[in-house]
């Protein structure tokens, strides 16, 4: 539905087999997708992976439509 950019507020880790991986660090800026279902994703660029990142977790600072 759209492309975002986003600064997460606090680290954000997923679950990598058991282990939680820090895949956004605070205060930086990433790129995501915003969807439809209002469910955002985005990859991290410390491994090839992707998933949901939850909205309270981030500040969304920009937003561009497709």
């Amino acid at each position: 539905m759209g492309t975002i950019k986003f600064r997460p507020i606090r680290n954000i880790y997923w679950d990598n087999n058991g282990r939680a991986v820090l895949v956004f660090h605070e205060g930086k800026s990433y790129e995501g997708e915003f969807h439809e279902s209002g469910k955002i994703t985005a990859t991290t660029p410390y491994y090839d992976a992707d998933d949901y990142i939850n909205e309270s977790d981030i500040e969304i600072i920009s937003y561009c439509t497709i």
